[in-house]
């Protein structure tokens, strides 16, 4: 690992959101149509004016028809077409309060990690034409698993980081996917299993980012750790990404940001 560069001067952003204009998962999928317009949102805070999305937007994805996605923090999620806003939530059949991830996979269906489990927006229509969430319940993986991170690799695999560790779906199965941790730590403040966050790099490797274990590499075959001792500033690793020179950015719980030259 070459020598990291650090910035202790960049401090995590909340985002206020303004609107200008081998085992087979089982699923229950719930037409939007038949629980409520798709054109009417769900609930829209009293307390927010009309040009707020939400107090609290975790995270954004723009997909591949350029519609807008907004992970709230407590409303489901809230998404803009382009001429109005709509939020999913339990009312519609979406199994989230909380949103703490959002990937596009394939055939453009938008995934969704959520506090009560992993989602699935599929754009084909169901026989009366609605559009479908499908909410994956199986109890071996999602039965009480609060999610915290999702990411569509590019061979089309689905992951998704829980409190219960990592899930890895191939299009057909569900499947458990274990990190190499060390040893236990005896720190109240480290949860084994929790992965803040999943990525993959230009050369297909994927990332993982850990609650005080640091980050590790899977390259199809073999792990690489990164901790404090190969440079890292903290062992808690919120995100990863590799910017278009090839360096690997870790952003960090407590200390800053760390780049890994290429």
């Amino acid at each position: 690992m070459k020598k990291p560069y650090l910035y202790t001067h960049i401090c995590p952003l909340i985002f206020i959101v303004a609107f200008i204009t081998s085992c087979s998962g089982q699923e229950k999928s719930n037409s939007s149509k038949d629980n409520q317009s798709t054109n009417e949102p769900l609930f829209i805070p009293d307390a927010h004016s009309d040009s707020q999305i939400a107090d609290y937007v975790r995270n954004i994805l723009q997909d591949k028809n350029e519609n807008l996605w907004f992970g709230t923090n407590s409303y489901g999620v809230a998404y803009y077409d382009g001429d109005s806003v709509s939020y999913f939530s339990n009312a519609q059949g979406f199994d989230g309060q909380q949103i703490t991830g959002i990937t596009e996979g394939p055939e453009k269906n938008i995934w969704f990690a959520t506090d009560q489990g992993v989602v699935k927006y599929d754009w084909s229509s169901n026989n009366d034409g609605g559009k479908r969430f499908t909410n994956y319940t199986d109890k071996q993986y999602f039965e009480g698993q609060r999610f915290w991170s999702i990411f569509a690799d590019s061979k089309s695999n689905i992951w998704a980081g829980s409190v219960g560790g990592i899930f890895r779906f191939n299009g057909t199965n569900w499947a458990s996917f274990e990190l190499p941790y060390p040893e236990e730590v005896t720190d109240e403040f480290i949860t084994k299993r929790i992965t803040w966050s999943i990525s993959e790099d230009r050369a297909g490797n994927m990332w993982f980012g850990t609650n005080g274990y640091g980050a590790f590499k899977y390259d199809g075959q073999s792990f690489t750790q990164y901790s404090k001792k190969d440079g890292l500033t903290d062992n808690s690793v919120d995100n990863i990404m590799e910017d278009r020179n090839g360096n690997i950015w870790f952003g960090t719980r407590h200390r800053g940001v760390v780049d890994m030259m290429a």
